[in-house]
């Protein structure tokens, strides 16, 4: 079919519709029925992948928090028990009664590399520490409300974040006493800070951050730079919803990540949630897995519309060619060339159509000949009604003078006969005027 530009804007503006052939308009309502299902089974499938992909990374997110408090706690519950054994041990309560400080580095021994001990008098002032080098210097007392928190409790654990250089704080303090009087206060200070996070991100192949409530400490796996943290931050304050929460997809250089924001909960105090943890897991591996899954899902779909597109072509050239053969022999009968089909095989009505036509075209053949036969007998019979009628025209046309000619003749005698019968009067008249005349005169 030809799309001449006139036909186009024609077809365009509304001023005149495209005859579309029926193989065409097969085309168009058959190979969107056979392409979109392709289409959308592909996309289907890649959504379904996707969603399980996030799924999963959600389900594993919810571990990898699970797995990191679970280790803090251990540890710090392993902290705690070393606090209350030593605040507990007579070796302890003998050194703190004499202030004998040389005993203290073998009374009170560094259990791990990340843990800081320090020893207060009953009044809070700094009587002994030792921690782990490159630690931040602490100040010598203990402030007002830290002293009365580990009066009244006995012992107390706390926990903060500092800036990235330390991370995650906690501390644990336990008062030294008998039934009779107070000899001091033990502090153990445990960080859990970026060179901790870094080696969990080794070990589990897991990047973590750790946020304050207020969102104004940080302690990172990786260097955070303010884009990730407002991101973070914009994470975090939405409504928690562990279940059903989508991941937050971040940008880290080249790499990509789905980003998790938890609460962290207090380990004495499990209503208070005190953090955030982000779990951050990388997206490598699933965004080539699904790019391999997208890019067969374009290589199978394009193939199946090949597929499709050659079987609708097949299909609709062999349903439409005898309806073309159809058409073509009705325009030639409507230009006087009455041609049959040739006889084709088909299990469709066609085969019916087909020899329906050639029947119509053998009675149209037929029809034609007598008619040309009729025509010719009805030209001669309208010749010969011509010449008769043209004979009765001669004669109407004579027989119609001679009416005229009558009727003129009669319209002439009438007047001729009406002057010629009143001539003798008229000269009576006249004579007897002159005698009135001549006697007007005489008198006169």
């Amino acid at each position: 079919m030809y799309f001449s530009p006139n036909k186009i804007k024609r077809w365009i503006t509304g001023a005149a519709p495209i005859t579309l052939s029926l193989k065409t308009v097969l085309a168009v309502y058959f190979v969107p029925i056979a392409v979109l299902p392709t289409i959308l089974l592909s996309y289907y499938v890649v959504q379904v992948f996707e969603d399980n992909t996030k799924e999963g990374l959600a389900r594993r997110a919810q571990s990898e928090r699970d797995a990191i408090v679970s280790e803090m706690e251990a540890v710090e519950g392993e902290l705690f028990s070393n606090l209350r054994i030593l605040a507990n041990s007579p070796r302890v309560l003998a050194a703190l009664s004499s202030r004998n400080t040389s005993s203290f580095k073998s009374v009170f021994p560094l259990t791990r590399s990340t843990v800081s001990i320090r020893v207060f008098t009953p009044d809070g002032k700094f009587l002994w520490g030792k921690q782990p080098e490159g630690a931040a210097p602490r100040v010598d007392y203990l402030g007002h409300d830290a002293m009365r928190k580990v009066k009244v409790k006995g012992e107390v654990i706390d926990r903060y974040l500092t800036p990235q250089d330390r991370g995650v704080v906690t501390v644990m303090r336990a008062l030294v006493r008998d039934k009779r009087q107070l000899y001091g206060i033990i502090e153990q200070e445990h960080i859990f800070g970026a060179a901790q996070l870094n080696e969990l991100r080794h070990r589990r192949a897991v990047d973590v951050v750790v946020l304050s409530r207020d969102l104004s400490a940080v302690a990172a796996s990786f260097a955070l730079g303010p884009d990730i943290l407002k991101s973070l931050t914009s994470i975090a304050l939405r409504p928690q919803d562990v279940k059903m929460r989508e991941p937050s997809l971040i940008n880290l250089g080249d790499a990509r990540y789905a980003a998790f924001v938890y609460d962290f909960p207090s380990t004495l105090e499990r209503n208070r949630q005190w953090g955030y943890v982000a779990v951050f897991l990388s997206m490598t591996s699933s965004d080539a897995t699904i790019l391999k899954l997208k890019t067969a899902m374009i290589y199978l779909a394009t193939l199946l519309i090949l597929v499709a597109a050659l079987l609708i072509f097949v299909f609709s050239n062999r349903l439409v060619k005898p309806i073309e053969l159809l058409v073509l022999a009705m325009k030639r009968i409507r230009t006087g060339r009455i041609e049959q089909i040739p006889p084709m095989e088909s299990t469709y009505e066609i085969e019916y159509l087909v020899h329906a036509f050639n029947d119509m075209a053998r009675n149209v053949s037929a029809a034609k000949r007598t008619l040309e036969m009729k025509l010719e007998e009805l030209g001669r019979a309208n010749l010969e009604i011509k010449n008769a009628q043209t004979q009765l025209v001669q004669s109407a046309k004579m027989v119609s003078l001679g009416q005229i000619v009558a009727g003129v003749a009669h319209e002439l005698n009438n007047p001729i006969g009406f002057i010629y019968s009143n001539m003798h009067h008229l000269s009576d008249y006249v004579g007897k005027i002159r005698e009135l005349v001549g006697l007007y005169r005489d008198i006169k």
